[in-house]
């Protein structure tokens, strides 16, 4: 990056409404929207970023009538903390947060970053590990990946695939072990540690699923349906409207 090029922080708004709301759960409205600010600012500083844009996730997530073998995020059941629709309605109008409706603010920050405004570059500035499958430069300001970091086109293609053997049980979303007897452990993981190209990597993971399915598992639906379900639901978008599906039919559409 040249020195002069303007750095944009994406910051996930999401997290900032939980984290301070919970944090604040005792204090005044007053503290809770003061450390909203400062947290606002400290990960801008922290992230190197010259300017900021904050998302928040809005209402009719895709995601949530794609899924039909479990509910999206339906194990999260505890109340939202107190004061998160104030630090929401603080962050759009305070700190210019934009509300994006139909899909989440993870989704956003993907497609920025793959779509940078002219002369801009961006960082990608959030807790949440999912989006490690989104290339460029991150910043994390807590727990094992704090700081600043990179992801390559290459790294990030590994985790969504790792993903789609694991599934995602903070979103509810399931994986391997949940229709087979088979977890997605170390060694079934470890391949996809030596492939660099994402054909490869879908069908690695097929052959994982189908493998195990012949074993006699009784998958609610036909591997490759479960593959292309649980995909959609993992997958952070990179432009606009993106879906994802398997690679090998973008390559017969010479897409």
């Amino acid at each position: 990056m040249e020195s002069n090029q303007e750095l944009i922080s994406l910051i996930d708004g999401d997290i900032i409404a939980y984290s301070v709301g919970f944090a604040a759960k005792d204090e005044p409205l007053s503290y809770a929207l003061h450390s909203a600010k400062k947290m606002v600012e400290n990960i801008q500083e922290a992230s190197g970023g010259t300017e900021r844009q904050v998302f928040l996730t809005g209402s009719n997530n895709f995601r949530k009538e794609v899924a039909t073998l479990q509910e999206y995020k339906g194990n999260r059941k505890q109340p939202k903390p107190p004061h998160h629709a104030e630090i929401r309605d603080y962050l759009v109008s305070a700190q210019d947060a934009i509300v994006v409706d139909d899909y989440e603010a993870d989704d956003a920050l993907g497609i920025i970053q793959y779509n940078p405004p002219e002369g801009k570059d961006t960082i990608i500035c959030t807790i949440d590990k999912d989006l490690d499958m989104i290339a460029g430069k991150h910043y994390c300001w807590r727990g094992k990946r704090e700081g600043l970091y990179g992801v390559s086109q290459v790294e990030a293609d590994r985790f969504f695939y790792t993903q789609l053997l694991t599934g995602d049980s903070g979103d509810n979303i399931p994986g391997l072990y949940k229709y087979t007897s088979a977890k997605a452990t170390t060694k079934v993981k470890k391949p996809l540690e030596y492939m660099t190209d994402p054909i490869e990597m879908y069908e690695y993971v097929r052959g994982v699923y189908h493998r195990n399915a012949s074993y006699g598992t009784n998958f609610p639906i036909e591997p490759d349906d479960f593959i292309e379900e649980i995909g959609k639901l993992l997958w952070i978008q990179r432009q606009p409207n993106q879906m994802w599906t398997s690679p090998l039919l973008d390559e017969s559409s010479g897409s």
